[in-house]
């Protein structure tokens, strides 16, 4: 009975963490050692109590469920402000994101035909769902919008972390929702939009390695909607489809061909498919065809690479402090154990996130980029699915070491 009341209370911590730190001054709030100091204090405080909880777990463990934990719940907590009836803007280009996403129901809005947007047509066809509602208020249009980020981002972490499981063995709940939180938590380093999300959410949900078709069928509806999202994300659905297969099937003697195959034509059907759907869009928007090419005819503002006054950390930097935490982790993993892994497959992935990285870096320094991550967002997708693959061990090995195969199952379900 104690036990199960220390449970409850370390869960109520959560709902007030965000309480008590959001209750400082907004001044003070800003003042970034004090809200260091704050979490610090809070963290151990929560994860004492986590201790009390549950014996078993150490105070690494516990200081870093608790951490992600806290983390989470503030981060749900920044949403509640933009459900607000706040005429005026509430973030960049607010008001114009709206304006777009009505454009879908242009008719019904203005009572005059207006082609839809050119630039993200899939992120603002989700957006206009409440347009169907009659009379929506400007905070319904907030609140829906809120549930688009907080929805997709749970979804896509809870199949990650479904897809990590090990057959047969139980994960204890805590573990796995810290491994959600932090993934979820991940996600918005970016941002990556909830639009761009549906295509991981696909993926990770249906990819199965022993189904080639489905898998296809999968790839290309998942490009289709590429081809109405960003222009950089043509190929993701078929890098992610690869990506998955070089984590979780093993060379076992097939040749270069026929081990590639498979991904390969994931890549090339899906990137075709997501062309195909581009192109049509654009015949089928009304809008003029010299518009879309507005991506490939800006300017290239490379001094954005480095901090600056638009992004003051700067590109690279920022990218380096977000990658190298699970970059470090990934090493660490494969350090004594490369060797177990057929060349093939390191080489395919590692290719996989320098091409996404390099793809990113050029997008983010186009005018109108530049002031966060969300640019590198295809990069920053991927890594999150291979490092948490590498991480916690699902990443099948070819030629397992005999203490890899007896000890796999046992590091994994460790309690911490």
């Amino acid at each position: 009975m104690r036990r199960r009341l220390l449970q409850i209370t370390y869960f109520l911590t959560f709902l007030l963490f965000p309480v008590l730190v959001m209750s400082l001054a907004p001044q003070r709030l800003a003042n970034i050692p004090l809200r260091l100091l704050v979490f610090v204090i809070l963290v151990l405080g929560g994860a004492w109590l986590f201790r009390q909880a549950w014996s078993l777990h150490g105070w690494g463990f516990a200081m870093l469920v608790t951490s992600l934990g806290y983390a989470f719940a503030y981060k749900l907590a920044g949403f509640i402000p933009e459900v607000s009836t706040y005429p005026f803007s509430l973030g960049w280009s607010e008001a114009s994101r709206y304006y777009y996403a009505s454009l879908w129901f242009a008719r019904q809005e203005y009572g005059i035909s207006v082609p839809p947007s050119i630039l993200h047509p899939s992120r603002y066809l989700m957006q206009s769902l409440p347009f169907l509602l009659p009379n929506a208020t400007l905070a319904v249009h907030r609140l829906w919008q809120v549930l688009l980020w907080m929805s997709t981002a749970t979804l896509t972490s809870w199949l990650l972390v479904r897809r990590l499981r090990i057959p047969g063995v139980k994960r204890p709940l805590v573990i796995s929702l810290a491994m959600i939180a932090w993934a979820f938590l991940f996600l918005f380093q970016g941002p990556i939009y909830y639009h761009l999300l549906v295509m991981v959410i696909l993926l990770l949900w249906g990819f199965d390695h022993r189904r080639f078709w489905r898998n296809l069928v999968l790839v290309i509806i998942a490009s289709l909607w590429a081809g109405i999202s960003r222009v950089n994300w043509l190929p993701v659905p078929g890098l992610l489809a690869a990506s998955l297969f070089l984590l979780e099937v093993k060379v076992a003697g097939k040749s270069f061909w026929r081990y590639m195959l498979p991904p390969a034509v994931w890549v090339i059907t899906g990137t075709a498919a997501g062309y195909i759907s581009q192109q049509f869009y654009q015949q089928l928007s009304g809008n003029p065809a010299a518009w879309f090419g507005s991506s490939f005819t800006s300017d290239l503002l490379w001094y954005r690479l480095l901090p600056n006054p638009t992004y003051p950390l700067g590109i690279l930097p920022s990218t380096v402090l977000v990658s190298l935490p699970i970059l470090g982790l990934m090493l660490l993993r494969l350090y004594n154990h490369w060797r177990e892994y057929h060349l093939l497959r390191l080489l395919g992935l590692a290719a996989v996130l320098l091409v996404l990285f390099a793809g990113g870096v050029v997008v983010s320094v186009k005018i109108g980029g530049g002031s966060n991550l969300h640019n590198l967002d295809a990069y920053l997708s991927l890594l999150l699915v291979i490092g948490s693959y590498i991480y916690f061990e699902r990443f099948l090995p070819d030629h397992p070491s005999r203490v890899a195969e007896t000890s796999q199952e046992e590091r994994i379900s460790a309690p911490g």
